[in-house]
């Protein structure tokens, strides 16, 4: 599959996303795949890319609509926020003790 954009996946990320990307359009599905992409100052972002199947008038796959969204800064806030909770459970049960 020669898609310009896979350039800028994570070479780790690679086969999954193509091959997420080859399964859907095989079966003609929907999709939703993750991977990490490099922006244009190098820095690698999370994206989920999700797309719903298009058809022409004789029932033909002609390409699929979608979006692609990075995650990144949500994925960081909530794993600051786990961690924040996590550390006052620490401190609340430390406290029960004493």
């Amino acid at each position: 599959i020669g898609y310009g954009w896979t350039r800028h996946i994570h070479p780790e990320d690679l086969s999954t996303g193509l091959e997420a990307f080859k399964d859907a359009v095989e079966q003609k599905a929907p999709i939703k795949v993750e991977y990490r992409m490099k922006r244009h100052d190098g820095e690698y972002r999370n994206i989920v890319d999700e797309g719903v199947p298009r058809f022409n008038f004789k029932g033909e796959l002609v390409g699929y609509i979608g979006s692609a969204v990075d995650v990144t800064d949500f994925r960081r806030a909530k794993e600051i926020a786990e961690e924040a909770n996590k550390r006052k459970s620490q401190f609340l049960a430390n406290m029960s003790h004493e």
